[in-house]
């Protein structure tokens, strides 16, 4: 059995949704994890203000990430091209 280098499949609408979906799953735990100790700390613990706590960290989290995706690694065309060009060069020298 002889192996072939083939094309690698691109990467189409249903694997965007797959990995949609599993990152909705993913963070549906997070949510419901947090929602629950958010809960407990509250009524249980009695700490007041965690509320605020658990909204305003993984808001400003999020929004550090998105400024850094967007300012020092902007994921345009030319830059997927080039990574790709670049990633296929490094796999012809290898093959040799």
């Amino acid at each position: 059995m002889s192996r072939e280098a083939s094309e690698p499949k691109s990467f189409g609408l249903a694997d965007k949704i797959g990995y949609m979906f599993g990152d909705f799953g993913n963070d549906f735990t997070f949510l419901l994890s947090s929602t629950y100790l958010m809960k407990f700390y509250t009524d249980v613990m009695g700490v007041d203000a965690i509320y605020n706590i658990t909204c305003l960290i993984p808001a400003a989290g999020f929004v550090l990430l998105a400024l850094a995706l967007l300012f020092i690694y902007p994921l345009n065309k030319k830059r997927v091209d080039s990574n790709i060009a670049y990633l296929k060069e490094k796999n012809a020298k290898k093959g040799q």
